[in-house]
């Protein structure tokens, strides 16, 4: 989880050119200028990508965050 938050803060700095605040989102939709939550299956796609980069297990991740099943209608998770 460590550094699976690392890579995501990282993301985050990249892309908005600051580190999160208290209540800025983690796991975002890259395609706006502003953090909004990403949807189920992006925020899935975000995981497994950063699991790749660090060889993290994956499906232990997703489990123990809720997503080890697709979204069904594509919501905003977490």
């Amino acid at each position: 989880m460590i550094r699976l938050t690392s890579h995501r803060f990282a993301m985050f700095s990249k892309q908005f050119g600051r580190l999160p605040e208290l209540n800025d989102e983690l796991f975002f939709d890259g395609t706006l200028s502003h953090p909004v939550r990403a949807t189920h299956d992006e925020i899935r796609h975000q995981v497994v990508e950063a699991s790749e980069a660090y060889g993290l297990n994956c499906f232990s991740l997703l489990s123990f965050l809720g997503l080890s099943q697709p979204s069904m209608h594509g919501e905003r998770a977490l």
